[in-house]
């Protein structure tokens, strides 16, 4: 349980010219599964825990069977469909002085969880119960690899549920056209407010009167988003014939 930092920036336009910028700052208090440094806080009196008393940790079970066979490590990674583990809440500890508390889901370190201070403690497990998979792999020995394909890639795939081939591969096929549109999306941003900061220095000499200055970003916007769309489509054309 920590604080958390929040800026809020306003810029407003001078008249004469120039910008003037306004940054406010606000303080909550969060669960966060990473410490949050309060060394550069703007303003004091929010100090967080240099550190979290237990790390993060995973663990994997050996060996993971499918049947005759074992999953390689790398499938193992791939069963990611984790699940709440319910603990026992019959039995309370102490660790440094501090109660320990089961609270079901997990346990909890500090003096009450309905109330919760700075540096208070959750922890709580997920787990990856046994359950059906369908995978596509090489066979290698009692385990698997991924399998080489001619052009020089590699397929290894998994899949919760009693799948057939086809529907493994028409799955990954989605997941692989979500991610290009994704990078498509971000390329084309990118593009877009790299233009848009080439581009201004117009808007600030214009700001010497405050309606021209907006009436230049505006401009401005419009043509780099036109000309991001352009060179964005030109780019992905060339790729897709590639």
């Amino acid at each position: 349980y920590q604080w958390d930092e929040q800026e809020k920036t306003e810029t407003r336009e001078k008249i004469g010219g120039g910008q003037e910028t306004t940054r406010t700052y606000t303080y909550d208090k969060v669960w966060s599964d990473t410490v949050i440094s309060s060394d550069n806080f703007h303003q004091s009196g929010h100090d967080n825990p240099s550190a979290k008393p237990f790390p993060s940790q995973s663990w994997d079970a050996h060996p993971v069977p499918i049947g005759a066979f074992q999953l390689s490590p790398s499938l193992v990674q791939m069963m990611n469909n984790f699940e709440p583990l319910v603990v026992s809440t019959n039995f309370a500890v102490k660790s440094a002085g501090l109660r320990i508390t089961p609270t079901g889901t997990g346990f909890y370190m500090g003096k009450d969880p309905g109330s919760p201070q700075i540096g208070d403690v959750r922890v709580s497990f997920l787990a990856v119960n046994p359950q059906d998979i369908s995978i596509v792999a090489q066979q290698a020995g009692s385990s698997f690899s991924p399998y080489k394909t001619q052009a020089g890639g590699s397929i290894e795939l998994l899949e919760p549920g009693m799948l057939s081939a086809g529907v493994v591969f028409k799955k990954a096929e989605q997941a692989n056209i979500l991610l290009t549109w994704i990078l498509r999306l971000v390329g084309f941003l990118l593009m877009f407010a790299g233009l848009c900061f080439m581009l201004k220095p117009l808007s600030v000499v214009a700001s010497a009167l405050p309606f021209l200055g907006r009436l230049v970003s505006l401009g401005i916007g419009l043509v780099a988003f036109t000309v991001s769309v352009i060179f964005s489509m030109t780019t992905i054309a060339i790729a897709w014939f590639a």
